[in-house]
């Protein structure tokens, strides 16, 4: 019967190239769809261990930091254009019923080879607001938009409401409890207090830089860690964290998401200084540890974490420690599961199945969506 069910495709080319939020969460997606009976297949851009009962093909193109595109400065264009071109002999054979994906270009490619060859499946781009669709490559007919947050929703106005939808991100919840592993970073940071970010380890995007410059002026009182993806600045955030805390005095490295939750759980406060995020959805992994959190306030943490984080301009460098110190000093155990309770009842699988299973579902069945508000 499976092989009878109209074929999702989720389309990720970093899948199984590096390791970031949207990649796990198309791993989690298809995983879960494929766990409440959608037939799904993933075309990556690497090997990687695909979840039970979920198809999957690995597109082995050159990728945009590979030696090859990196003698073009337009490395993304051609990877994009190398995987679609790749992907095009699939589309005739799987004939899928959605495209599911999140890179914007791709889905253009993916709209004008549908035209041009007369295929039939369905478009769905989900975006946090780095690129929305234009009228020239949306049909209304057929084609659907998936937001994280409403934040974007006014800049869609172009596109039909009922093609379009408000879905959170759910928690990749493969998190691994290690006590001694907490115990261990405890030992490490020697009484002081454990300030814990995650993300790019870089000083323009998600300005890791402003945690260290602050904290850094009393570094007797506060042990950072930063975990996330290194880049072309990581090297100098290093060294800036080596000045202010010594060599000895900070962790910052990249942690596989299941190993994350003794991070999580040795840490007193999160901190994110990211002056934007399309969702934060590490912030809301810190939640769902129970851990207080500070962050910059716009749109997207206000919708987000709402009344159960501490949201303040983070450039305030004076405003920032004394918010951290409050967060830490004025947490209670009631806080601490009010944050938990509401991260798992919003944010986790179990609550959203309902949600993701009723918009695949009219996709599938052509039918316009009911209403793009979001879950409560």
């Amino acid at each position: 019967m499976k092989n009878n069910k109209k074929l999702i495709l989720l389309i990720c080319t970093g899948l199984g190239r590096v390791n970031r939020g949207f990649e796990q969460y198309i791993s989690s997606l298809s995983g879960n769809l494929a766990s409440i009976g959608f037939r799904v297949m993933v075309a990556s851009g690497g090997q990687w261990k695909n979840p039970e009962n979920v198809e999957t093909l690995v597109m082995n193109t050159p990728h945009r930091d590979s030696w090859l595109l990196r003698q073009s400065k337009h490395g993304f264009i051609l990877e994009q254009q190398f995987f679609a071109s790749a992907l095009l002999p699939q589309l005739l054979i799987q004939k899928p019923a959605i495209i599911y994906l999140g890179e914007y270009r791709l889905y253009c490619y993916l709209y004008k080879l549908r035209n041009v060859l007369g295929l039939n499946f369905k478009l769905c781009l989900y975006t946090g607001g780095q690129a929305i669709p234009g009228a020239k490559v949306f049909d209304p007919t057929r084609d659907y938009v998936h937001h994280i947050t409403p934040a974007y929703l006014e800049q869609c106005v172009h596109l039909p409401a009922n093609k379009q939808i408000v879905i959170p991100h759910f928690i990749h919840e493969d998190f691994v409890r290690n006590i001694e592993n907490e115990y261990l970073l405890k030992n490490i940071a020697r009484q002081k207090k454990i300030v814990l970010s995650i993300g790019l380890l870089d000083t323009k995007v998600k300005k890791m830089n402003l945690i260290v410059e602050v904290l850094g002026k009393h570094p007797e009182e506060w042990f950072p860690i930063l975990l996330g993806a290194t880049c072309s600045e990581t090297s100098e955030l290093q060294q800036l964290m080596k000045d202010k805390f010594g060599s000895g005095g900070f962790i910052m490295e990249n942690v596989p998401h299941p190993q994350l939750s003794p991070y999580y759980f040795a840490a007193d406060i999160f901190v994110s200084c990211s002056p934007r995020e399309s969702f934060g959805l590490a912030m809301v992994e810190a939640l769902y540890h129970g851990l207080p959190v500070v962050a910059d306030d716009f749109f997207e943490t206000n919708w987000v974490l709402g009344k159960y984080a501490a949201l303040v301009n983070v450039t305030n460098q004076i405003l920032l420690v004394q918010t951290i110190r409050t967060q830490i000093h004025s947490d209670t155990i009631d806080a601490n599961q009010q944050r938990i309770a509401y991260a798992k009842q919003r944010f986790c699988w179990d609550s959203l199945a309902e949600n993701y299973s009723g918009f695949f579902n009219e996709m599938l069945s052509g039918n316009p969506i009911m209403s793009c508000t979001a879950p409560n």
